[in-house]
């Protein structure tokens, strides 16, 4: 039996035996491909791979590692943001996730956050949406895939099994929209983003 055999065989029966008792949960293909190789699901909604990746939900401990990673992130090239003070991100964060409508979910690889994914659900006329407010990966894993994995398991995970549509924003000119367009995110050509400045 090949390995892909051999780990498909152990990710359906995992997954078989949690979606009897949960639902629906994390199940596209793009699980098996790659450097994934190992998949077991634990009564808390965690998905831990042999490689030591961690996705979960985000919870009040993951703050302080959510404002120093973004930090990083939008502080360096494309985005050049101007976080200077971890406090101003520490407030910034906690004001997303103090919202009653907010969902997060972030990835460790042994014990380090290495992403992130913050937003929130809105009624809309056409159906439950989610809005992704903030999603960063530490510069040291882009382009390995986690960003695909970890919108996989926000977009499947239960918490939003409800949600008809994401929604987010972000700049024409970084890299950040070709990774959205490659996930099955659609520019909205009858939309604008509108800003005003008072000083």
């Amino acid at each position: 039996m090949s390995m892909k055999s051999a780990v498909k065989e152990h990710v359906n029966s995992h997954v078989t035996e949690h979606v009897k008792k949960h639902g629906s949960f994390l199940l596209n293909e793009i699980l098996l491909d790659g450097f994934i190789s190992k998949l077991e699901v634990d009564n808390q909604n965690f998905v831990k791979y042999m490689d030591g990746l961690e996705f979960k939900k985000f919870s009040q401990e993951d703050l302080d590692n959510s404002a120093k990673l973004y930090q990083e992130v939008f502080s360096q090239q494309p985005w050049n943001d101007e976080w200077f003070r971890l406090s101003r991100v520490k407030e910034y964060l906690r004001e997303l996730i103090e919202n009653p409508v907010f969902s997060g979910f972030v990835v460790y690889q042994n014990s380090e956050l290495v992403a992130a994914c913050l937003g929130h659900s809105r009624s809309w006329w056409s159906g439950d949406e989610f809005f992704i407010d903030e999603f960063f990966v530490s510069s040291k894993y882009q382009g390995q895939g986690i960003g695909s994995l970890l919108m996989d398991y926000v977009e499947n995970h239960p918490e939003l099994k409800n949600i008809e549509s994401f929604q987010l924003s972000t700049n024409s000119n970084v890299p950040a929209k070709d990774f959205y367009h490659k996930n099955g995110f659609k520019t909205r050509k009858n939309r604008v983003t509108m800003t005003k400045k008072f000083f």
